[in-house]
């Protein structure tokens, strides 16, 4: 999904039916294949299909960065995405993906510490004078 999706973001989605998807979305599914643990795809619709056997709709997907649609790659073909397999959507705006970088907030943590640490440092020095003239003024 890369531009709009890179390693380490973190994708702001919601549960979506399968009948709210419309061409374009970013929504977040199974994977067909069984990893070693479950695994979810964000990836943008491309087409809605109508199963003419079952009267279900089923969605044709495809990463951003990809050169093929999922459902026509032909060294990983994936099926249409079914109703059951869909987890929800992500949040977009406009027509990017609402995300957190983790990078970003690892250096507003980091940041954070040392604002923190400054202010704590700041008011124990003028505590210490404080007490300091007390002291001395009595």
């Amino acid at each position: 999904m890369d531009p709009a999706l890179v390693e380490g973001d973190i994708l702001i989605w919601k549960p979506t039916k399968i009948e709210e998807i419309k061409i374009g979305d970013v929504v977040i599914f199974k994977s067909y294949i069984k990893w070693p643990n479950e695994k979810l795809i964000a990836h943008r619709v491309t087409d809605i299909k109508l199963d003419k056997l079952t009267g279900n709709l089923k969605l044709e997907t495809k990463g951003d960065a990809n050169e093929w649609k999922d459902q026509d790659n032909p060294s990983n073909h994936m099926p249409y995405i079914r109703a059951d397999y869909v987890q929800g959507k992500a949040v977009c705006l406009g027509n990017q993906p609402f995300k957190i970088n983790l990078n970003l907030i690892f250096i507003l943590l980091v940041i954070s510490i040392i604002l923190l640490t400054f202010i704590h440092i700041y008011k124990v020095n003028n505590s210490n004078k404080i007490n300091f003239l007390l002291k001395h003024i009595s």
